[in-house]
């Protein structure tokens, strides 16, 4: 199946080389430096790191279209470092002017926090997309060790970390990730 990054038909939020191109500049802790993905081989690892993303995470905003294959782009996501704030109240230091802005602003539905534009997909879940491409290419997930429980780690009382790796590899995803959504894959820690 070919990379399809537009249209109905979209199956991944970037090419081959795109994703090589990030990985060129991405560092995660579990991989080599200038880790690449095969263009002959490596397009399933790359569709399916999108499906990854798209179902583990909910997002933030809305889908883009009606007929997008995947979540992104999306509408009404707020740029990272900034917050949508709720009915403002009487007690917030600004000036009247800055007040009645904002004010007339809620009332009429408009953000007064700047969104990330409809039609781009963030960097940072192209990153995230093209790591999770190098942790099924590598035999890993975000949701489990793959070592099975001989990975795994029991401590006193009962509670085990059975999945030692995927916790280290799931912060490189999420730490990219956390300010577009929330994830909702099963827990990384069990007891």
């Amino acid at each position: 199946m070919p990379i399809e990054t537009t249209g109905t038909n979209q199956n991944s939020y970037l090419t081959i080389a795109e994703a090589n191109a990030i990985l060129l500049s991405v560092h995660a802790s579990f991989m080599e430096v200038g880790t690449q993905l095969d263009p002959n081989t490596d397009e399933p690892y790359l569709i399916e790191a999108a499906r990854d993303l798209d179902q583990l995470f909910a997002w933030a905003g809305r889908p883009a279209t009606l007929d997008q294959n995947l979540a992104w782009p999306r509408k009404g996501v707020i740029r990272p470092g900034y917050r949508q704030m709720g009915e403002p109240q009487w007690s917030i230091p600004a000036s009247d002017e800055d007040f009645l802005l904002y004010k007339i602003m809620f009332l009429s539905g408009s953000s007064a926090a700047p969104t990330i534009p409809d039609d781009v997909v963030p960097l940072e879940i192209r990153e995230a997309q093209a790591l999770i491409a190098v942790l099924r290419k590598n035999g890993s997930n975000l949701i489990s060790d793959t070592q099975g429980d001989a990975q795994g780690l029991q401590l006193p009382g009962g509670l085990k970390i059975a999945y030692v790796n995927a916790i280290r590899e799931a912060a490189d995803i999420h730490k990219r990730t956390a300010q577009f959504g929330a994830f909702v894959g099963q827990p990384i820690v069990g007891a």
